[in-house]
């Protein structure tokens, strides 16, 4: 974060007045939580964001069933506390946020889609495709908002 931080501080200096976010995966997630993180972002597009790492680990059955993997997954969500998305209001509004999703995403699915889009006061869209192929996706959605 301090990186990026320091780029957008770089590209505003530079004469740069508008500058926007976008991630796909971890990437999405790394663009959603800057957006919680410095003022002045214009927009953000997430293409099949992953929004939360224990979830993550939970829907994949790696964490094992039972009171132990909730409780497991309860203590890694307090772990990746400050580095969550999840974890503080974001500074972009809501008509300036997409979040694109694909039906077949094996990886971070809707669930992960659907957790951003809460946060972030939006629905997200969801689009034919999987994690690496987004076939269908409204690439001119993501447009609108980014200021393209």
């Amino acid at each position: 974060m301090h990186d990026l931080t320091a780029l957008v501080g770089w590209l505003r200096a530079r004469g740069h007045p508008t500058i926007s976010l976008v991630g796909m995966s971890l990437g999405g997630y790394t663009a959603a939580l800057l957006a919680t993180l410095i003022d002045g972002i214009h927009g953000v597009g997430l293409v099949v964001p992953l929004a939360c790492i224990p979830t993550l680990a939970h829907l994949q059955g790696r964490l094992g069933e039972g009171p132990v993997a909730e409780r497991l997954r309860d203590a890694l969500r307090e772990v990746y506390r400050p580095s969550s998305p999840l974890a503080r209001p974001p500074r972009v509004g809501p008509a300036r946020v997409r979040i694109l999703a694909t039906r077949g995403d094996l990886v971070t699915g809707r669930p992960h889609a659907e957790l951003l889009a809460a946060h972030l006061g939006v629905e997200p869209e969801l689009c034919p495709g999987s994690h690496l192929v987004q076939a269908g996706i409204r690439w001119d959605a993501l447009a609108d908002v980014l200021g393209a």
